[in-house]
């Protein structure tokens, strides 16, 4: 009866119905005792399951009676039915009777004697490890023998009948392999039962088991209230968990279901309940991948999650966590870990570790990342806020390196190492290293897009180390940041450094080292401590791309303060600037320093490319409410591809186009600086310029021209270093480092 037993059992706990019961078949009356057979003097025992019992006979089964005077087995005989059946065997007597199941067996003592403490299931699913064993103690006759409570009460006995647990276990991904499977729970009569697994694959598996667990016959059951235990091992890890009875799990055969939820243990994704104190740990490539899941399912609250291990993931597909035109709070805490080969392909939106980014970001590394998107523009405005508002959401990612990152996407989208777009973000201590290729519009080294984003959002200690593509149309391009946009007021952008070459085939506009562009009426924008070192260069036929910088491309309400450029800008067209491109109105530049050797068309300055709101003329009574004050103009050599003349736009040793009304204070040029922008060489001549202010006039020699506006400052003293004269210009030297040549940034 064993296997047919188990059978129903099992159904029955997985609450199906067993195969329909065949109907019974007439069967012969027998005494209250075995009735000997005239023809071969053997003895038959009837047995009854009750309906509904999920039981049922099959051929082979064996009973044994045990009596005072011995034990016999008895056989189930051909003709019986699923719930009657009729056992064949020697005759016994006595005046009480113990009924066991299955047989044979030795006596009642030796079958309650049995240990299910440890049990061993050979595969996934697999049942046969399972032994159900029922017994009718004591009663005082066979006559109608039926395996109920009522029955065996009736006839001065007792019923005992082992039950199991049915545990579908979604498993913690973290765990590669499951050895074991044990239930226990705090009422000491339950006891401890495990079961062996033969070290399932668990990626083979999906992560998801069925394990049987067969209790003993004195196993309580468990009452509403209570808890069962779970604990899981498997790869030198330990997952536990507590599961709360209810209703539907009150009863003599249990079956649950364990989703990814709530496990616990030291490098287990799914340890604690996901809040600040007990973050979920990450600690494989599957437990990056089931991040995701945890998002969704906790929508509306912060999600905590910690790295608890270095993570490789060489071959695994990476989907950027939040695609989808909607956020999900999330705090990931990389605890000094490195997650090595994330690698996106698919046409995700937002490409990038992240996707969509709404609150804090902090102490991320990502080196030798590749990102690859394609042609068309994607705005990345993200709506559809399920209720909330940008400023109700909260987000974090610290303390995290990623490494030989490969993100390649069909589709256009904001790109960044850390996110692709982000509302009211703190991205802090992130560094990237790597490559953006075959970027379109709003590609940043770590932050594609600032968008949505209101007040206060922060990108502070990052950098980038790398290259970004840019070959197809497209703006709005940057080492940190591609763009900050749609009312993303007083963003920061601090203590950031990138180390890269930026490099379109085609004639992208407002690209910078630091920010590709800050426009739209971002008012507040704070750049400062920022350094970059590398080459930008456009299309090499054609104009080339214009507003492009070592520090921000477009700059509209900024305030640029105590930034450092180095490497070269070349092949454009106009608004090259060692610090800023175009500069629009409301603009603040001081005490920044730039070395860059520019090579441009036209409009083009050792700090500033244009400052004159792209006007095409020049007036004593313009002006826009820009500031360029102490800063160091160190720039090898500003050049032009195009020697043009005094009708086209003019370039400058610091800034190439200015207008009058702005403030020009303080500024210095290196004495040697190589300037070859005109054709004709009275143009090319570097002089000195007083300061002026909002309420006067820049001095400039006028007759030579209505479009030649520059702003050279004044030239630093022969055998002067360029930290002599920021020395000069008090510059901080807690934020710059003075003592070499040149003024580093600390």
């Amino acid at each position: 009866m064993k296997n047919r037993i188990f059978t129903c059992l099992a159904l029955a706990a997985a609450a199906l119905a067993c195969t329909k019961i065949p109907e019974q078949i007439a069967m012969p009356a027998f005494g209250p005792d075995p009735v000997p057979s005239p023809e071969d003097g053997s003895a038959y025992v009837t047995v009854n399951i009750p309906e509904g019992s999920g039981l049922a006979w099959k051929a082979g089964d064996v009973i044994t009676v045990e009596t005072a005077s011995g034990t016999e087995n008895y056989t189930l005989i051909p003709g019986s039915s699923a719930l009657k059946g009729v056992f064949r065997g020697k005759p016994l007597s006595g005046s009480t009777f113990n009924i066991l199941l299955p047989g044979p067996q030795t006596s009642f003592e030796a079958m309650r004697a049995t240990d299910f403490s440890r049990q061993t299931q050979k595969a996934d699913a697999d049942d046969s490890h399972i032994k159900p064993m029922i017994a009718l103690k004591g009663v005082n006759t066979l006559s109608g023998a039926t395996l109920s409570k009522e029955w065996a009460a009736e006839k001065g006995g007792e019923f005992f009948r082992t039950h199991m647990m049915t545990v579908a276990i979604q498993v913690p991904s973290a765990m590669k392999t499951l050895s074991s499977v044990t239930v226990t729970s705090p009422l000491k009569s339950f006891g401890s039962y495990t079961v062996e697994l033969p070290d399932l694959d668990m990626t083979a598996l999906g992560h998801k088991v069925k394990a049987f667990i067969q209790f003993s016959w004195n196993t309580p059951v468990m009452s509403p209230g209570n808890t069962f235990n779970f604990i899981l091992t498997g790869g030198g890890l330990t997952a536990t968990r507590d599961v709360k009875v209810d209703e539907s799990t009150a009863v003599p055969s249990p079956s649950l279901v364990l989703d990814n939820k709530d496990w616990e243990g030291e490098g287990i994704v799914v340890s604690g309940p996901g809040t600040a104190a007990a973050p979920y740990k990450i600690a494989s490539a599957d437990d990056l991948l089931a991040m995701r899941e945890k998002l969704v399912e906790n929508a509306e609250e912060p999600v905590y999650f910690q790295l608890t291990a270095d993570i490789d993931m060489k071959g695994k597909a990476w989907t950027p966590l939040v695609t989808a035109n909607a956020v999900y709070p999330l705090v990931f805490d990389g605890a000094g870990h490195t997650i090595s080969h994330l690698s996106v392909t698919g046409g995700e939106k937002f490409p990038s570790f992240v996707g969509v980014l709404a609150g804090e970001v902090h102490d991320v590394t990502f080196d030798q990342p590749v990102i690859a998107s394609s042609s068309a523009t994607e705005t990345g405005v993200v709506t559809g806020w399920a209720g909330r508002s940008a400023g109700d959401i909260t987000a974090s990612i610290y303390n995290v390196t990623v490494k030989d990152a490969s993100i390649t996407l069909p589709g256009s989208a904001p790109v960044g190492m850390i996110a692709g777009q982000g509302m009211k973000v703190s991205i802090r201590n992130c560094q990237a290293s790597g490559t953006v290729s075959n970027a379109v519009s709003c590609s940043g080294g770590i932050l594609g897009n600032i968008a949505l984003a209101d007040e206060g959002s922060v990108i502070e200690k990052c950098s980038f180390e790398g290259k970004i593509d840019l070959p197809a149309a497209g703006d709005y391009n940057g080492g940190i940041v591609g763009a900050v946009r749609k009312g993303s007021r007083n963003v920061q952008i601090r203590d950031c450094r990138a180390v890269a070459d930026i490099t379109s085939g085609t004639s992208k506009s407002y690209i910078g080292g630091i920010l590709g562009a800050n426009w739209n009426g971002n008012e507040g924008t704070v750049i400062e401590r920022c350094s970059y070192s590398g080459t930008i260069k456009t299309a090499e036929s054609g104009n080339g791309g214009s507003g492009l910088a070592g520090i921000c491309g477009y700059a509209q309400a900024v305030t640029i303060r105590n930034c450092r450029s180095e490497g070269t800008i070349t092949q454009c067209n106009y608004g090259i600037g060692g610090i800023a491109g175009t500069v629009f109105e409301h603009v603040t530049i001081e005490n920044c320093f730039s070395s860059m050797t520019l090579h441009s068309r036209h409009g083009t300055g050792g700090i500033a490319g244009r400052a004159d709101n792209n006007a095409n003329a020049s007036d004593a009574t313009t002006g826009y409410d820009d500031t360029f004050r102490g800063c160091i103009a160190w720039n090898p050599s500003i050049t032009s591809r195009l020697n043009i003349g005094s009708g086209n736009l003019s370039s400058g040793a610091v800034v190439g186009k200015c207008v009058s009304k702005n403030i020009h204070a303080g500024c210095i040029r290196r004495p040697d600086m190589v300037f070859d922008c005109y054709e004709d060489p009275q143009y090319d001549v570097l002089f000195d310029q007083a300061d002026n202010d909002a309420s006067g006039t820049m001095p400039i020699p006028v007759s030579l021209g209505q479009y030649y506006w520059p702003y050279h400052g004044k030239a630093a003293a022969a055998g002067k270093s360029a930290s002599d004269v920021a020395r000069d210009l008090g510059w901080d030297t807690s934020v710059w480092d003075i003592s070499g040549s040149e003024p580093v940034l600390k």
